[in-house]
């Protein structure tokens, strides 16, 4: 068993190299990194996409056109938690368990959830486009302290699989602001698919799908780390070619999926 590192304030994120091209090398890597760096580009106190789940339990006389209260603002104990998946690859259980690389993280959350801005920003999409199969409503954020995105560029919060929404491309929202309704996707499941696109430098208004980061380095989340990995299995028998067979147990959604 390998223990994970202590607990740091940026997510951390597991990357396993199990294979090896020549026989002496190192073949078999575990390593863990935490991308603080961006919280220094993006909002330090941000909200999460559906304030904490403020609906399932909303203060007195609270409804959704209110906006998610500025106590949640950059406060950990107000996530969306549970999850039900979260950044990378994962197998799809509607297509065959197929794998592919998930460029978010999913809130399972009934049909008509309000959710609401992570930060100040501009909304470049509401609704249909040709791009997404469901109406998505899309943001443009400024780094911190800057009024434009050059020259180091913006970053995007993206929430798919939306039956509605209140705002409309151009608009102006402030952090916390209603900006619409949850919805389902295309295999039913419903959930709000909620993705940071984080524009490098060299294309400062570009928000590609190359784009996404992990939310969860920006979104405030703290979870003590208990995370454990086993190897099982390990066969170097063709050393061009080693297998590694392990299983990852972990409390954090930034290492582990919870339902597929």
């Amino acid at each position: 068993m390998i223990p994970a590192p202590p607990h740091d304030s940026g997510a951390c994120v597991l990357r396993v190299l199990v294979r090896c091209k020549w026989a002496r090398m190192l073949c078999l890597a575990v390593v863990f990194s935490c991308p603080g760096a961006f919280a220094t580009n993006t909002d330090p106190d941000p909200v999460w996409p559906l304030c904490g789940r403020i609906a399932e339990n909303p203060p007195p006389g609270w409804v959704a056109t209110d906006g998610c209260p500025a106590a949640r603002f950059g406060d950990a104990g107000y996530t969306d938690e549970p999850l039900s998946a979260t950044f990378g690859p994962r197998p799809l259980a509607s297509e065959n368990n197929r794998f592919d690389f998930h460029r978010g993280v999913d809130i399972a959350t009934p049909i008509g959830t309000p959710f609401f801005a992570i930060a100040d920003g501009t909304v470049m999409i509401a609704g249909e486009h040709s791009s997404y199969s469901d109406p998505v409503v899309s943001v443009r954020h400024f780094r911190p302290g800057e009024s434009g995105c050059s020259p180091s560029g913006c970053y995007h919060s993206q929430y798919l699989h939306v039956s509605s929404w209140v705002v409309n491309a151009s608009d102006q929202v402030v952090k916390g602001q209603l900006l619409g309704y949850t919805g389902a996707s295309d295999s039913g499941f419903q959930h709000l698919h909620f993705e940071i696109r984080d524009a490098p430098g060299f294309d400062p208004l570009s928000a590609w799908s190359r784009d996404a980061i992990h939310p969860l380095s920006v979104l405030p989340y703290a979870a003590p780390n208990d995370t454990s990995i086993v190897f099982n299995a390990v066969d170097f028998s063709n050393p061009a070619a080693g297998r590694v067979d392990l299983s990852l147990t972990s409390n954090r959604y930034d290492l582990a999926h919870r339902n597929y």
